[in-house]
């Protein structure tokens, strides 16, 4: 959810060809959760710092499961 920019465009671009159903726009306050809850995982790219990002943690509270995509040296490096 959100605008993808950076490196997480190449990793929503590359993804939107081999998930289906599939989402990715920009929410409304509150639609969030209705989509979290409608989804049973949730892509997770990296935030714009880290993989770290809100959308792990909000993913988690509201019923999906979070797919973290990272490089794995990023990876390596956060754990």
């Amino acid at each position: 959810m959100g605008s993808p920019k950076g490196k997480r465009k190449k990793y929503v671009d590359y993804l939107e060809n081999y998930l289906q159903p599939y989402f990715n726009n920009i929410t409304k306050y509150g639609e969030n959760t209705k989509v979290f809850n409608n989804s049973m995982f949730a892509i997770c790219p990296p935030g714009n710092y880290s993989i770290e990002c809100f959308r792990q943690y909000a993913a988690s509270l509201n019923g999906s499961i979070p797919i973290l995509i990272s490089p794995k040296h990023e990876f390596d490096f956060f754990l």
